[in-house]
């Protein structure tokens, strides 16, 4: 066999135009492996978990950009998660810490829900909370400045005998039965 007909029917290294009909030619012996890895016509599966579309790789740049559902995004409430498009909407409702909630003590304020914990335990007027005089009564946060000014035990009171001492509320009956200068 001479050159000319080994080269233009036998040699391996020869190039012949993709039998996908890209428009390359490349060597028969590299075909398969054209085929399989760059050539633009071959038929490939959309990478996305859940996604089952298969197309063309030229089309699949299109499907992922713009078509495919099953495609992670930033979720659109900023909380940093990539997150399908399809379940996007769930996200947003019940599983973004950046949704909005409302404090569950009771009060009506809202806030997203990367901050009701803190807001629950340390801002919410409704939350429980100790005495800060120390009677050890656990008060309603809206009421503690009530109850430490005319309820709490361990709170300042003058004497009501008049004599200008200032004793805590439970210790007032014993200072003004003995140690009160103007007991009778």
């Amino acid at each position: 066999m001479d050159l000319e007909t080994h080269l233009a029917e036998s040699c391996s290294r020869r190039f012949v135009p993709c039998t996908l009909k890209c428009i390359l030619k490349v060597p028969l012996a590299d075909m398969k492996w054209h085929q399989s890895n760059e050539c633009k016509n071959r038929i490939i599966e959309c990478p996305h978990a859940g996604c089952s579309h298969r197309a063309t790789a030229t089309h699949m740049e299109s499907h992922d950009k713009k078509d495919c559902e099953y495609r992670p995004a930033p979720c659109a409430q900023g909380c940093g998660e990539l997150v399908a498009r399809n379940i996007m909407p769930e996200h947003k409702k019940y599983l973004c810490n950046n949704r909005m909630t409302t404090c569950t003590i009771g009060c009506p304020k809202q806030m997203p829900k990367n901050q009701l914990e803190h807001h629950e335990k340390h801002e919410c007027r409704k939350r429980n909370t100790w005495c800060g005089l120390g009677c050890n009564a656990i008060v309603v946060a809206e009421k503690r400045n009530a109850h430490e000014k005319r309820e709490c035990c361990m709170r300042k009171a003058f004497c009501s005998l008049g004599c200008g001492e200032e004793v805590r509320e439970q210790d007032r009956g014993i200072h003004e039965q003995r140690e009160c200068l103007r007991r009778k």
